[in-house]
């Protein structure tokens, strides 16, 4: 995964979630939950429980679009 492609997401506005190799998945809602580490090789995620994961990117497979919240179903 590369930033620029997490920072696209954010920049979109819609929610989205992060999975892992080790299948860990991580909702982000809203961008405050996302913050990038200085170093550039990590992000980190505050989960609607309150804890901050910090995931390395190169552990990131995928990134998924989520429908909005109250958005209508197809």
């Amino acid at each position: 995964m590369r930033v620029e492609q997490i920072k696209t997401a954010l920049r979109e506005g819609l929610p989205f979630e992060i999975t892992t190799a080790a299948g860990d998945k991580f909702m982000v809602n809203q961008a405050h939950q996302l913050a990038f580490v200085e170093t550039g090789g990590a992000v980190s995620v505050v989960t609607d429980d309150g804890l901050v994961h910090v995931i390395p990117l190169l552990t990131m497979t995928s990134l998924t679009y989520l429908r909005p919240a109250g958005g209508a179903s197809s």
